[in-house]
């Protein structure tokens, strides 16, 4: 493999690292806001009763 496809293919394996990355991250995002609303609802049901 010469060094420009050498080149190439790695700048197109970082990309692809790159998205796996942020959509494990938003997976995360996503994940802890679910998780916060059920403390917030769980926490206003303490309250009330």
């Amino acid at each position: 493999m010469d060094r420009a496809a050498g080149a190439v293919a790695g700048q197109l394996l970082n990309g692809a690292r790159a998205c796996v990355r942020d959509g494990l991250t938003a997976r995360e995002q996503e994940e802890l806001v679910e998780r916060m609303e059920e403390l917030e609802t769980a926490l206003q049901a303490r309250r009330s009763g």
